[in-house]
């Protein structure tokens, strides 16, 4: 199939299981490939890992996106387990913390011809995958957890969530949170884009030697924020100016707001965003 394609119903159309599949693979792979065209796979929200007990972990409700595009959910009544039990893995070491995208079948059915069980649904449930055990174990904690050798993969096939240490005695000693991949949009090269926040009268200075018309600039109001340094803190009439400066490549910026009371001037602060013409 060379194109998109989704299933096109009719009155008196005779449907049968393949039609009722396409229509879930139609929707699922559209998400999928918007997640994995617009946004870097990593943790959405959520997800936080704490100390619970002397060897057990907690994992909070969230979101993740693996490199797949996959939805990696954990709702407030997900039967995932509540804490992670760190029992039985080595001591004075340090182990990572991950979580993958999971599907299982459930509600089983009986079909009348032949006896078969089918599922009538499958639930998306995420598993846990801790890294730095000593050996690999499957399927721990109700099926729910699994433990294996060696460092966690970074290539988004796993989403790290945190980094345990485990002190003499196999007790938790620190958790970081901080090694975690936050999932967020898909920015051009940087060649091609610059992003950042500029003072008043600050030169911003494009890379690579090119002319200042090569970029165009965007400054907003709505991207200004005006820090007062006294007086009255009610701002309003956004004013920003934008000068080019060829002999350096760059731009300086102008950003300034008008009080409402006087008419003193505050200098500013602004968000710009630079892109290759």
């Amino acid at each position: 199939m060379t194109d998109i394609q989704r299933p096109n119903y009719f009155t008196s159309q005779f449907l049968v299981q393949e039609d009722f599949n396409d229509e879930q693979a139609y929707h699922r792979d559209l998400r999928k490939r918007h997640n994995r065209s617009l946004h870097e796979w990593g943790v959405v929200e959520g997800l936080e890992v704490s100390r619970k007990a002397e060897k057990q972990i907690a994992v909070t409700r969230g979101m993740a996106i693996d490199n797949e595009g996959r939805d990696i959910i954990i709702l407030s009544d997900s039967p995932l387990p509540d804490t992670i039990n760190l029992d039985g893995l080595e001591l004075n070491t340090t182990i990572e913390l991950t979580i993958i995208y999971r599907e299982i079948p459930e509600n089983p059915y009986q079909v009348e011809v032949g006896g078969e069980t089918k599922f009538t649904r499958t639930a998306e449930r995420p598993k846990f995958v801790i890294y730095g055990g000593s050996t690999r174990q499957d399927n721990l904690q109700d099926g729910n957890v699994d433990i294996k050798t060696g460092n966690a993969p970074t290539d988004g096939t796993v989403v790290r969530l945190a980094q345990v240490r485990l002190d003499n005695n196999g007790n938790v000693s620190t958790v970081d949170n901080s090694v975690r991949k936050l999932a967020g949009a898909k920015l051009p090269s940087p060649r091609q884009f610059l992003v950042g926040t500029a003072q008043n009268g600050e030169l911003i200075s494009v890379p690579g030697g090119t002319t200042v018309d090569d970029w165009v600039i965007f400054v907003s109001p709505r991207e200004l924020e005006v820090r007062k340094v006294t007086g009255d803190p009610f701002l309003q009439d956004f004013k920003m100016e934008v000068s080019a400066q060829p002999e350096t490549n760059g731009w300086r910026i102008s950003c300034y707001s008008q009080k409402l009371s006087t008419d003193q001037v505050t200098p500013g602060i602004a968000n710009y965003m630079l892109l290759r013409k």
